[in-house]
């Protein structure tokens, strides 16, 4: 009976300290950290509110004090940033150095296969296929083509709405139509 006790103590002093040397990550970094639970991280938090909720909190919280801030899933560390210019370099410049980002896998494979999603070398060859099409001169030139065709696309909608009360959309169907017709004109 001792040894059964003494095993689960000892157990119980080895979580505990590998769960307070996994949530020390951030701050042995110089990162602040959201507050969080001691076993779950805030694990809880994300799961019991949107997204974007919980950005748009650490956003009001963090604002003008730091430009990258911490938190934890279990144990996992998770970067929130708050900074646009470390955002344009992180997406541009040091993309190479970022290619795994938290992912829900639940989404259809169609919308996790882009160049965002992809992790590990996946995304190295789809980069070096879209990097052309986006330059500076592509993106003004295509411009104008979007501006039109979104203005048919809101007079679609406004029509679309004037005739269905219920106000529902197929929006998979109207956004595949609104990319091609970019792309077609």
């Amino acid at each position: 009976m001792d040894l059964i006790l003494l095993t689960c103590f000892a157990l119980l002093i080895l979580l505990f300290t590998y769960l307070r040397h996994s949530y020390q990550y951030w701050v042995s970094h110089g990162v602040p950290q959201l507050k969080m639970n001691f076993i779950f991280g805030n694990f809880f938090r994300i799961k019991s509110i949107h997204k974007a909720e919980l950005f748009h909190e650490v956003y009001r919280e963090f604002r003008g004090k730091a430009n990258l801030v911490g938190t934890y899933i279990f144990t996992q560390p998770i970067a929130v940033v708050l900074d646009l210019d470390l955002v344009k370099s992180i997406l541009i410049k040091d993309f190479h150095k970022f290619t795994n980002r938290f992912v829900q896998r639940k989404i259809g494979s169609g919308v996790r296969n882009n160049l965002f999603s992809l992790h590990g070398e996946k995304w190295r060859p789809l980069r070096t296929k879209l990097t052309p099409t986006f330059t500076s001169a592509k993106m003004k030139f295509m411009f104008s083509t979007v501006v039109v065709v979104a203005r048919q696309l809101e007079e679609a909608f406004s029509a679309h709405m004037a005739k269905t009360p219920s106000g529902h959309v197929q929006i998979h169907d109207v956004m595949g139509r609104f990319t091609t017709d970019v792309i077609g004109h």
